[in-house]
């Protein structure tokens, strides 16, 4: 994932969404027993002493997990759509070569 985001910054093809890390929860995501049971205690704990400092203290509910949030732009169509496009009607022999000349004029002048 890394290469193809520095290739993609490199080349300037803006092809590759933007990317950060984010923590975030659910009740879908993949939590192990002791987390999904610590959870419940302190919903439990916050609910019989909502007023103590050991109620007002603990953070209720699942812990967060890191992840990726991509941001999309508008009118996004996946690579795989293009892939299929040019499978199904390829390119003109010009086109095809003047795109590769230009394709590898790029790379040289990025080294």
């Amino acid at each position: 994932r890394l290469q193809k985001l520095g290739d993609d910054l490199r080349l300037r093809l803006d092809v590759v969404p933007k990317t950060r890390v984010v923590r975030l929860v659910s009740p879908s995501f993949n939590y192990s027993a002791i987390d999904r049971a610590t959870a419940k205690t302190k919903q439990q704990v916050i609910a019989k002493f909502p007023q103590t400092k050991l109620g007002k203290t603990l953070r209720a509910g699942l812990p967060p997990k890191k992840g990726s949030f991509q941001l999309f732009v508008e009118g996004y169509r996946d690579a795989s759509v293009h892939l299929n496009q040019f499978e199904a009607s390829p390119l003109p022999n010009s086109v095809a070569h003047s795109f590769q000349l230009q394709l590898r004029n790029s790379l040289y002048s990025i080294t």
